[in-house]
C-alpha cells in the first residue's frame, strides 16, 4: 500500500513540536516498516521547498510564500502535482482547519480516498476562549475556522477521533451528515516506556505548548499551595512556544513570586532532554482548559508518572481518577495542588498508581495503533 500522511511533520525528530507533529511522525515511522510511506508537510512560514528521507519515510517540504500561515493555502496547487505523481493508495489528513478543508476538498475531486484525523475540536477550543475572555480575533477565528471543519465532517466518509469525548462532540454538533467515526488514539514513541522515573523525588513535571488552553498560570499557584509543605519541591514546564503573550504572563508572575527559583519554564526542549525530564519527575502535572485526548498524559503514563490533571474534555478517558492519576475541577487550584500533595506524601498510592500507569499505557503503542488505523484504510479501498 503506498501511504501518504498530510500534516505537520517534524522538522527533526529530535524536536517535535506539538501533538499533530508527534501524531504524523509516529504514525507514519511505524507505517513504514511495512508500506510505501511518504508524508507532506504543511507549508510553513521561513520554510524551503524541499524533499528528505526520515528514517524510511520520504517528506516533501513547502514554503509558505505568504506572510501568515492562513496564507499556506496558496501551495496547495504545488502539492496536488506531487500528490498526482505518487500515486498514493490512501491520503491520510490530519487536521480540520481551512487549509486542510481546501486539501480534502480537492483531494475529493480528483478521486483519492481520504481519511481524516480529527486533532482537537476547533469549534469546542475557541468557543471556550469566547466565554472566559471575549475578543474579536477569536470570535473571527471561531467563525472561520470552525465552518471549514464542519465542511470536512459533513464530507468525510471515515473520520479517526481519539477519545469518546470527541466522538461525543461531533454528534452533538447536529450536522446534516454524521461521518463514521472510529475512535483510535494517539499514540506515543516506544522510547517513553524504557524510562525508569523517580520514586522519591520531589520533582513535578508538566509538558504542554505555551498557551493558554493548557492552563499552565493554574498550575504555578497550584504549585506555590504546597511550597511551605514540602521545602524541595520543583515545578518543570516545559513545551513548545505558541503563544508569546501567555509566555510574557508566565514570567511577569514569576518574577514576583516567592518561589520563582522553585519553578523552571523550558521551550522547544530536544528529546534526549526531554526523556531526562521524565526520569527525574515523580509525577506529572497539566491544568488544562481543554484537551481532545493529551498525548503528554499517555507519555507520562509510559513512564510511570502518576499524574494530576483536570476533568476536561478527552483527559477522564485517558486518565482513570484514583487509579493512573487524580482529577480536578478546571481552575480548582486547591483541591489541584492537594492532589500533589497527596501523590508526594503517600509513597503506597504513587507506587500503586505508577504500576497501573504503566499498564495502561500499552493502548498508546504506535504499533497497536497503526494496525486499528490499517482496518479503516481497508474499508475505504
Amino acid at each position: 500500500m503506498r501511504i501518504l500522511q498530510i500534516g505537520q511533520f517534524p522538522m527533526s525528530p529530535d524536536l517535535i513540536r506539538g501533538g499533530v507533529e508527534s501524531s504524523v511522525y509516529g504514525l507514519a515511522t511505524e507505517q513504514a516498516k511495512s508500506h510505501a510511506v511518504f508524508a507532506l508537510d504543511i507549508p510553513r512560514l521561513n520554510g524551503a521547498d524541499s524533499i528528505e528521507r526520515i528514517g524510511e519515510v520520504t517528506v516533501y517540504r513547502f514554503r509558505n510564500m505568504g506572510r501568515y500561515q492562513k496564507d499556506a493555502s496558496g501551495r496547495i496547487p504545488d502539492m496536488l502535482k506531487i500528490i498526482t505523481s505518487l500515486q498514493p493508495s490512501i491520503c491520510h489528513l490530519h487536521g480540520t482547519s481551512p487549509f486542510n478543508w481546501t486539501v480534502f476538498d480537492s483531494l475529493r475531486k480528483i478521486g483519492i480516498p481520504v481519511a481524516v484525523t480529527v486533532h482537537g475540536l476547533i469549534n469546542v477550543e475557541k468557543k471556550k476562549l469566547l466565554r472566559k475572555q471575549f475578543s474579536l480575533k477569536t470570535l473571527y477565528q471561531l467563525i472561520v475556522q470552525s465552518s471549514a471543519e464542519r465542511r470536512i465532517l459533513r464530507s468525510a466518509k471515515e473520520v479517526i477521533v481519539d477519545t469518546e469525548y470527541v466522538e461525543k462532540a461531533i454528534r452533538a454538533y447536529h450536522l446534516s451528515s454524521v461521518p463514521h467515526m472510529t475512535i483510535i488514539p494517539q499514540g506515543i514513541q516506544d522510547n517513553f516506556y524504557h524510562i525508569s522515573c523517580s520514586d522519591n523525588s520531589h520533582e513535578i513535571l508538566s509538558v504542554g505548548a505555551i498557551s493558554k488552553r493548557k492552563g499552565h498560570l493554574f498550575l504555578i499557584q497550584s504549585f506555590e499551595k504546597i511550597c511551605e509543605k514540602i521545602p524541595d519541591a520543583h515545578l518543570t514546564i516545559c513545551g513548545s512556544m505558541a503563544e508569546s503573550d501567555y509566555f510574557r504572563k508566565m514570567k511577569e508572575y514569576l518574577s514576583a513570586s516567592p518561589y520563582k527559583n522553585r519553578i523552571s519554564i523550558l521551550t522547544d526542549v530536544p528529546k534526549e532532554e526531554l526523556f531526562n525530564l521524565y526520569h527525574k519527575a515523580h509525577l506529572f502535572a497539566l491544568h488544562s482548559q481543554e484537551e481532545s485526548q493529551g498525548i503528554a498524559l499517555a507519555e507520562a503514563m509510559a513512564a510511570g508518572l502518576p499524574v494530576v490533571a483536570t476533568k476536561v474534555g478527552g483527559i477522564p478517558y485517558v486518565i482513570s481518577d484514583g487509579v493512573t492519576g487524580l482529577l480536578a475541577d478546571y481552575g480548582d487550584t486547591i483541591s489541584f495542588s492537594s492532589f500533589i500533595e497527596h501523590l508526594m506524601s503517600s509513597h503506597t498510592d504513587w507506587v500503586e498508581m505508577s504500576r497501573m500507569c504503566r499498564k495502561e499505557a500499552l493502548l498508546y503503542s504506535w504499533e497497536t495503533i497503526s494496525e486499528a488505523v490499517s482496518i479503516v484504510y481497508d474499508s475505504m479501498l
